[in-house]
């Protein structure tokens, strides 16, 4: 069938709306008016039958071609329910008005089809209905309640299309949680035995013999590497599934700070890692998510910043907030980069493309900061470095 115009039947508007769209496709091809008259009020006969005595009716006007003639057609389709009476006045009088009718029902829905064979002399063919269509893309919406009911029917389906959107993307991203879940779980068996047991081999291998002795701490390394992202990877999985858990204790700030940063000189020996500590007081946090918090913007510092170059760290607490300053000499961010930093899997082009990284370790630790009910401030400017304020509230001074 080749579709010229399509009404849903919701309310005594759309029965105009069936009847006056019968007739203007009547009309372009040149019926008489009684003609066009008989057609249309059989249309809306049965588009009335429908709106009262079932459910989410549609109407449909074209062309369908039958053997070597062209009829003109009104399908109507709609939800039905066991009290629906298959013979009714409507469809009766209908019946009589055109020379086709059929109707058709199964337990749920209902068919009906009206048809009236086009005379020859209107010499209707595939041409001239593309020139019939165009004709009423020209020609518009016949009234403002159509025009209306257009404009509602675009929006939903801009709607339908974004939802669909939504759940694809959230099915994509459940998809995702999910692999991350079983593939990190799966792998952080084997690989920390891989490391354990290369950390074995370097205390039994003889440091003499050089070759080998220099693999073995090439696997190391490289173990240790597969243990931090196998690590992150969990981290991310226990986010969203709601299994990231905390162990609080009350801790001394400065001892805490002072054995914290002495690990990251370890971890940064090309760097130069200045520290500035102010009052001391206690906080009641889990230690080992504080450091994991700080040893990932620690090695954010370490990674966008040269060799030599100064990461800074200091303390300050003042009106029953405690602050933590991290400040690095590295590449800076752009205002786009700031704005996802915390995003997870989240990395710059320039990142993507010269540093190694899931983009895992800033997500994990504002989630961490967060729980802690604290805030990250971030400032930056390209090529001149970046600086994260972690402020943490309500505290007991000493």
């Amino acid at each position: 069938m080749t579709e010229l115009a399509y009404i849903t039947l919701e309310n005594e508007m759309d029965l105009t709306l069936a009847y006056k769209k019968s007739i203007q496709v009547a009309e372009l091809i040149k019926l008489t008016v009684a003609t066009q008259t008989v057609f249309a009020t059989a249309v809306s006969e049965v588009s009335r039958e429908i709106m009262d005595k079932a459910f989410e009716g549609a109407c449909t006007i074209g062309f369908t071609q039958v053997k070597d003639r062209y009829a003109l057609s009104a399908k109507l389709h709609f939800r039905i329910d066991e009290d629906f009476p298959k013979h009714n006045e409507g469809f009766d009088y209908a019946r009589k008005l055109v020379p086709l009718m059929e109707a058709s029902f199964s337990e749920q829905e209902g068919f009906v089809l009206l048809q009236m064979a086009i005379p020859t002399s209107s010499k209707m063919d595939e041409q001239k209905m593309v020139l019939i269509k165009r004709q009423i893309e020209l020609q518009g919406p016949i009234s403002a309640y159509e025009e209306l009911k257009l404009r509602n029917a675009a929006l939903s389906s801009t709607n339908q299309e974004q939802e669909l959107e939504l759940i694809h993307a959230k099915y994509l991203s459940e998809q995702k949680s999910e692999f991350l879940s079983i593939a990190s779980h799966e792998l952080n068996t084997p690989i920390t035995i891989l490391r354990a047991l290369s950390q074995i081999s370097l205390r039994l291998v003889d440091p003499n013999e050089i070759k080998l002795y220099g693999h073995l701490q090439k696997v190391e390394k490289q173990a240790g590497k597969l243990v931090t992202l196998t690590q992150q990877l969990l981290d991310v999985s226990k986010i969203e599934h709601g299994q990231f858990t905390y162990n609080k204790e009350w801790v001394p700030f400065k001892d805490f700070m002072l054995s914290v940063i002495e690990s990251f000189k370890l971890l940064a020996p090309a760097h130069k890692i200045l520290y500035e500590l102010g009052a001391d007081c206690e906080m009641q946090i889990d230690k080992n998510r504080i450091e994991q918090a700080l040893a990932n913007i620690v090695g954010n510092a370490i990674k966008y910043s040269e060799k030599g170059t100064t990461i800074s760290i200091r303390t300050a607490v003042q009106d029953d907030v405690v602050r933590i300053t991290v400040a690095d000499e590295g590449i800076g961010m752009s205002n786009e980069t700031l704005a996802k930093i915390f995003e997870k899997f989240y990395r710059s082009d320039m990142a993507h493309s010269q540093y190694k990284g899931l983009g895992i370790g800033l997500f994990v630790a504002s989630k961490i900061i967060s729980d802690h009910f604290g805030s990250i401030n971030v400032k930056s400017e390209e090529g001149m470095g970046s600086s994260f304020a972690i402020d943490f509230p309500k505290l007991i001074l000493r």
